[in-house]
C-alpha cells in the first residue's frame, strides 16, 4: 500500500449552533473534541499521528472521555510515577551508572505507597556518550516485579526501555550473574548499511548482560523500547526494523510518540538486537532489495544443482 507522508496537524474546533460554542470544558471537567481512526480512538494526539491512503477520521465531541472506548490506557497515564536521577560516569565515550538496592527499595516503598504504575530510572550526564549502560541488582528487579503494580522505565539520551512485571520476572530468572545491566549503544553505519538505509538511518544496539550471559529474549514476554527519531528525518515518515546477528532485516511496526518535546519510534519486541530508525519507504525498499538477492541466490543454486555447476 501507497502512503501518504502526511501528518494530522492540531486543529482547533469550536462547533457554533444557535450561538452556543462547543469547546474543551464546555460540557464539564472531562468534555472535550476527540477523534477516531478507522474507528478506534488512537493513542496519539493529532499532532503525532501518521496518515495512510483510505484512512478514515472522525472528530467528535464528548462530554466525558473517561466513558469512551479505549479510555482505560488514557487513565492509567494519569496514575502517579516515582522515579530517580540516576549520575553517570563518562570514559571514553562510555556512560556507565549503578543505583544500590537500597535506593531502589525507598522506590518500591513510594511506589507502594502512591499506588504509582511506573518507576523511572533516569540516567543522566550521558548526552555526549555513544554508549549508556544501567547496573542493578537482580534481586532488585525481581522484587519490583513482586512487590509493586508498576513498571520500570529506563531513560536513557540514547533511548528508553520499559519492562512490564512478567518481563522483569523472566530477565531476573534468565540472569546468571548477580547484576542486570541494560546497555544500549548507537552505532555507526557501515558505507554498505547507509546505501541500503540512506544516510538519516540511526542504528542502536540495545543488550541485557547478567553475568557472562547475553539475555536476548524473554519467552512470550516483550519490552517496550522508545528510540530517538533522527533530526534529519523530521517531517518524513519513520520506520523501525531490526538487524539479526546474521544481517537479516525485518520490519517491527510501532509508532511515533512525542515525551518532552522529542520524537520517539516505540515498539515492542520479544527479543534484543540492532534496531534502526529510517524513513519507512526506504525501510521497505530495503527490505524488498534483501528479498530480491535472496531470491536470485535461490535460483542460481538451483541452476548448479540442475546444470551441475560447482560454486
Amino acid at each position: 500500500m501507497n502512503t501518504i507522508q502526511t501528518r494530522v496537524r492540531f486543529i482547533s474546533v469550536a462547533l457554533q449552533k444557535n450561538n452556543v460554542k462547543l469547546s474543551e470544558l464546555t460540557n464539564g471537567k472531562n468534555s472535550g473534541w476527540m477523534y477516531t481512526l478507522n474507528g478506534h480512538h488512537s493513542e496519539l494526539g493529532v499532532a503525532e499521528q501518521y496518515l495512510s491512503n483510505n484512512d478514515h477520521i472522525v472528530f467528535h465531541y464528548t462530554d466525558d472521555y473517561t466513558k469512551e472506548e479505549g479510555s482505560d490506557k488514557w487513565q492509567e497515564a494519569d496514575k502517579p510515577t516515582v522515579s530517580q536521577d540516576i549520575t553517570s560516569t563518562v570514559k571514553d565515550g562510555e556512560a556507565s551508572s549503578t543505583i544500590t538496592s537500597s535506593a531502589i527499595d525507598k522506590l518500591i516503598e513510594s511506589a507502594t505507597k502512591n499506588e504509582a504504575t511506573s518507576i523511572k530510572l533516569h540516567v543522566v550526564g550521558a548526552e555526549n556518550a555513544d554508549k549508556i549502560s544501567l547496573e542493578l541488582p537482580k534481586a532488585s528487579l525481581a522484587e519490583i516485579a513482586d512487590k509493586t503494580d508498576a513498571d520500570l522505565n529506563v531513560v536513557t539520551p540514547a533511548g528508553n526501555v520499559s519492562l512490564d512485571r512478567k518481563t522483569m520476572k523472566a530477565v531476573a530468572t534468565a540472569g546468571e550473574g548477580t547484576t542486570i545491566k541494560i546497555v544500549l549503544e548507537k552505532k555507526k553505519a557501515t558505507d554498505e548499511q547507509k546505501a541500503l538505509l540512506g544516510e538519516d538511518a540511526a542504528i542502536t544496539e540495545v543488550t541485557i548482560l547478567s553475568g557472562d550471559k547475553q539475555i536476548k529474549r524473554f519467552g512470550e514476554n516483550k519490552l517496550k523500547l522508545s528510540l530517538p527519531i533522527p533530526e534529519k528525518l523530521k517531517g518524513k515518515k519513520p520506520g523501525q526494523l531490526y538487524m539479526s546477528d546474521e544481517g537479516k532485516l525485518s520490519k517491527i511496526e510501532g509508532k511515533v510518540v512525542t515525551v518532552d518535546t522529542k520524537s520517539y519510534y516505540q515498539f515492542e519486541t520479544n527479543h534484543l538486537s540492532a534496531f534502526v530508525v529510517a524513513e519507512e519507504s526506504v525501510i521497505d525498499a530495503a527490505i524488498k532489495a534483501q528479498g530480491e538477492k535472496k531470491q536470485t541466490k535461490r535460483r542460481q543454486n538451483a541452476l548448479r544443482k540442475v546444470f551441475k555447476i560447482l560454486p
